[in-house]
């Protein structure tokens, strides 16, 4: 009689756990998603500025310049959205999930979000 009472009490128990478990938030995957491009955003907007340079040479050592950095950035930006689509994959397979991440990312990163809705749906 015991085991079967300490048996029931582990049961109710895993099931207690099993429903208590974390789930997924989409407000802080478009958060760390939005991050990713926290590196690359700024660089790009100086890119904007090449054409109203008139020195050439000038032109040229800029232009050298955020490439080097563009790279730099695409690459730590490539690598915090593997880890991240890669923390939230189980999540990815939800519709619900999806939709709401890109809802957040609308509203914290319009431009990013652009990107990823031709990825994630």
């Amino acid at each position: 009689m015991k085991l079967i009472q300490t048996l029931l009490v582990l049961a109710v128990f895993a099931v207690a756990m099993t429903s208590c478990a974390k789930k997924a938030d989409p407000a802080a995957a478009a958060k760390a998603l939005c991050g990713c491009n926290d590196k690359v955003a700024p660089i790009k907007a100086e890119m904007k500025d090449v054409p109203n340079i008139e020195d050439e040479t000038a032109k040229i050592e800029k232009v050298k310049d955020i490439a080097s950095r563009l790279k730099a950035a695409t690459d730590e930006s490539e690598a915090c959205i593997k880890t991240n689509v890669a923390k939230y994959q189980k999540a990815f397979a939800k519709e619900e999930f999806k939709t709401s991440l890109l809802d957040a990312m609308k509203s914290n990163c319009p431009e990013v979000a652009a990107l990823y809705s031709k990825f994630v749906n």
